[in-house]
């Protein structure tokens, strides 16, 4: 099994696009400045934004 992510958030004027697979046993690590997204990728992942 594998994840394979495309998301498109917006929130107000911030858009966030994100694409990525991870294949099993793949540590990955979302890293950035305040205000860059992170955040937003991981409620996105969660199914969290619209």
């Amino acid at each position: 099994m594998s994840l394979d992510a495309s998301i498109l958030a917006r929130r107000g004027s911030f858009t966030l696009q994100a694409e990525f697979a991870l294949e099993p046993g793949t540590l990955a690590v979302a890293v950035g400045p305040n205000g860059s997204g992170k955040s937003t990728l991981a409620e996105a992942l969660a199914g969290l934004l619209p």
